[in-house]
C-alpha cells in the first residue's frame, strides 16, 4: 500500500497531466483539419457556465463519443468523452485513488477550454473512519479566468489552492487531446465522424 494522501495523488495526477501542457492554438491541439470553430460561445458567468453545462449534459445521449483510460501510479481514471460539432462538448471521468477513495468529475468544453468541472467522491478518512464525501466545482471564463471554485471534504470548505487551478487546466488539455486521438484512431478509413 502507497503511503501517499489522497491530495497529493491528485495533485500527482494534475501535475502529470501538466507536463508539457501549454496554451495552443486550437489546431495544434489536435483539432482535426476540416472541423470548423466551435459555434458555441463560452459563457460569461458562474450562473451561465452552470446553465451551459446542464443543456450540454441533458444532449449527450445524442452525440457521438468515445471511451478511455488514463493511469498514473495508484490511481485509475476510465472516461467518454462526447462530441458535439466535432469538438469535446464533455466528459465524464471516473478515477479510483485505490486505497483512498474515489471520484467522478464531470467536464464541459466550449471553443476546446473547460467551462466547467464538477467532482462528487469519497475519501478515506484516517484511523478507520468512513469515507468523507468530496465536492468541488469550478466555473471558467471567456478568457480561462476563473469565475468560482469551492471544494468541500466532509461538508466543510476546503482552501482552494492555486495549484489546483493549473492542473484542472492540464487535466482537460489532456482529455481534451486524448479524446481527439481515440476519436480519430475510430474513425473509419477514409472518412471523420461528423
Amino acid at each position: 500500500m502507497s503511503t501517499r494522501s489522497p491530495a497529493s495523488v491528485l495533485a500527482l495526477l494534475l501535475a502529470a497531466s501538466a507536463a508539457g501542457c501549454g496554451p495552443r492554438a486550437p489546431r495544434e491541439r489536435g483539432v482535426p483539419a476540416g472541423v470548423p470553430p466551435d459555434p458555441v460561445e463560452r459563457p460569461a458567468t458562474r450562473e451561465a457556465a452552470e446553465a451551459f453545462a446542464a443543456a450540454a449534459h441533458a444532449r449527450l445521449a445524442g452525440l457521438d463519443s468515445v471511451r478511455g483510460r488514463l493511469a498514473l501510479g495508484d490511481s485509475d481514471a476510465r472516461f467518454t468523452a462526447w462530441f458535439e460539432h466535432g469538438h469535446v462538448r464533455a466528459v465524464r471521468e471516473s478515477v479510483d485513488f485505490g486505497d483512498y477513495g474515489s471520484s467522478v468529475l464531470r467536464w464541459t468544453f466550449a471553443r476546446d477550454s473547460v467551462v466547467l468541472v464538477t467532482e462528487d467522491g469519497a475519501r478515506a478518512a484516517p484511523g478507520g473512519a468512513p469515507p468523507a464525501p468530496v465536492e468541488m466545482r469550478v466555473a471558467f471564463g471567456p478568457g480561462g479566468d476563473t469565475l468560482a471554485a469551492r471544494r468541500a471534504l466532509g461538508g466543510e470548505p476546503v482552501a482552494f489552492h492555486p495549484g489546483w487551478l493549473l492542473g484542472i487546466r492540464a487535466r482537460a488539455e489532456t482529455l481534451l487531446v486524448r479524446s481527439r486521438l481515440l476519436r480519430a484512431s475510430a474513425a473509419p478509413s477514409g472518412g471523420s465522424h461528423p
